[in-house]
C-alpha cells in the first residue's frame, strides 16, 4: 500500500470512527447476521427440496414471492391472504389497499413514513 493511500485510510478511520462501532452501542442492531440468515432458510429448504430453480426467470419469481410473503408477515398480514388476493385481483388494487392499510398502522404508531408496497406490483405483475 502505498503512503498516500495509507494516510487516506486512517483519515477516514478515524474521521468515522464514531460510526463504525454503533453496534456496540446500540442494542437495537444485532452483531450477528442471524436475523438475515433465518429469513434464507426457507428458500434453502425449497431450494434442496425442489433440487433449485431451472431458470433465471424461475429463481426470479420464486425470490418475488418470498420477498412480498416476507413483508406482509412483517406488516401483520397473512402471506397467504396476498398470494391469493394478487392471484385473483389486479395487483395494483391488492397493493394500494395494503398500502393504505399499512399507512393506517404506522399513524397509529406515531410513525410518519409510509411503507410503499406497490414497487412489488411490477415484479408480481410479471409471476
Amino acid at each position: 500500500m502505498s503512503r498516500e493511500k495509507a494516510i487516506t485510510l486512517q483519515t477516514r478511520l478515524v474521521g468515522d470512527s464514531g460510526e463504525w462501532l454503533v453496534l456496540s452501542d446500540d442494542p437495537r442492531f444485532s452483531t450477528t447476521n442471524n436475523l438475515a440468515e433465518r429469513a434464507l432458510r426457507p428458500l434453502v429448504a425449497l431450494r434442496k427440496i425442489t433440487y433449485g430453480e431451472r431458470s433465471d426467470t424461475g429463481a426470479r419469481r420464486m425470490a418475488t414471492l418470498l420477498s412480498v410473503g416476507e413483508t406482509a408477515s412483517r406488516h401483520g398480514h397473512r402471506a397467504s391472504d396476498i398470494y391469493f388476493q394478487l392471484y385473483t385481483r389486479p395487483p395494483t388494487r391488492v397493493l394500494r389497499r395494503q398500502r393504505a392499510t399499512v399507512w393506517k398502522k404506522s399513524q397509529d404508531d406515531g410513525n410518519n413514513s409510509p411503507i410503499h408496497l406497490f414497487q412489488f406490483a411490477e415484479a408480481v405483475a410479471d409471476i
